[in-house]
């Protein structure tokens, strides 16, 4: 099952969920000079009692639209607003973050908003949150996994505005909840074995097996996650909530060693099949780490993006081929997801509920 799916409201799936891939159902040849790429979030709130209160009105808000339509139906709202209130809202009423994911998916869902100068009718938002609520339980209930599975968040964010109807970004991200308490100490040399080795590509397998349904991208993101990825204590009496979801996409060659080398793959393509060895992929795990743990962390381009108090809380690694001229590069694109995460008390926020069984 590949973690780059793309869905629509208005269509099905474009490419089966069948295997864990380094690329994209759906492939793409672009042209454009690496960079570091950030998701337009309006703004951050960073104070807990406020969190609460606007979800909760928000909530409120929503409930007394639905019921009272014609009452409403010329009340307003700011669009900044929206986009961090619908994002809030639904993580505090149907995402796990607390949960340990052994493996995640994410999921690309794209709606349509009719905005008038800065502003979205109530109504309107009403519609827009029933039609996210139901998308993104299609796209959890067909995300590949078959048990033990939650919605780990979605991310909001605003698009491009077009003949007065902005597009809506949304991600769903879910996964495989894991019960195992694994020692990290085991992992500390890297998940590959030396004599192991992997083919680039779509489908690419081992050298062994190369119709293996499973990747070594695949391998370092989900160890990268286990082990590196935030999540709280599960409790009867408390829980969190994520909100100020922020994604940075990184290309490979942001960051370098000082030898030259990138920490992130990202190589020539000068010969047929690619394939790295376990020595190799070990390396590019550690890569994975430092870019997180602490590059990315300390990099002044993102001390006024990064949300406050953040937490990481998931990489997505994308196989991806460029070219550039008459040559080709191959490399691991990075979505990186970062998050405000506030602790409340069960008895103010409520046990969030699992869309499937809603």
């Amino acid at each position: 099952m590949k973690r780059n799916l793309i869905i629509t409201i208005a269509s099905t799936f474009i490419c089966a969920l069948i295997a864990i891939t380094f690329f994209a159902c759906k492939k793409e040849i672009y042209f454009p000079t690496p960079f570091i790429n950030t998701s337009d979030k309006p703004h951050f709130v960073s104070d807990p009692n406020e969190v609460l209160r606007r979800i909760k009105t928000f909530k409120h808000q929503l409930n007394v639209a639905q019921e009272y339509p014609n009452q409403r139906k010329y009340v307003y709202m700011s669009l900044d607003s929206v986009i961090w209130n619908i994002e809030a809202l639904f993580n505090a009423d149907y995402a796990f973050p607390d949960k340990k994911y052994e493996q995640t998916v994410s999921q690309n869902l794209s709606f349509s908003l009719p905005v008038n100068n800065g502003k979205v009718l109530e109504n309107d938002i009403v519609t827009l949150y029933q039609q996210i609520k139901n998308s993104v339980r299609e796209a959890y209930s067909n995300d590949g996994f078959t048990s033990d599975k939650a919605l780990m968040s979605v991310i909001v964010t605003p698009g491009e505005i077009f003949d007065d109807y902005m597009n809506i970004k949304v991600v769903a991200i879910s996964g495989r909840t894991s019960h195992n308490q694994e020692n990290y100490n085991d992992i500390l040399g890297g998940p590959f074995r030396y004599t192991e080795c992997w083919y680039f590509g779509e489908y690419g397998g081992t050298c062994s097996d190369p119709s293996i349904n499973y990747d070594a991208a695949e391998i370092i993101e989900d160890t990268v996650n286990y082990y590196y990825g935030w999540s709280g204590m599960i409790s009867d009496r408390y829980r969190n909530i994520c909100v100020n979801l922020t994604q940075i996409t990184l290309q490979g060659p942001e960051y370098k060693k000082p030898d030259g080398n990138c920490y992130i793959f990202y190589k020539d393509d000068n010969v047929e099949n690619y394939y790295l060895d376990g020595s190799m992929l070990n390396m590019y795990y550690h890569g994975e780490v430092k870019v997180i743990t602490d590059l990315v962390r300390n990099d002044p381009a993102f001390a006024s993006i990064l949300p406050p108090d953040y937490k990481f809380i998931r990489v997505n690694l994308i196989g991806e081929k460029q070219k550039i001229g008459d040559s080709f590069k191959i490399y691991h694109k990075n979505v990186l997801t970062y998050s405000t995460m506030y602790l409340y008390d069960t008895n103010d926020v409520g046990k969030p509920v699992d869309l499937l069984n809603e």
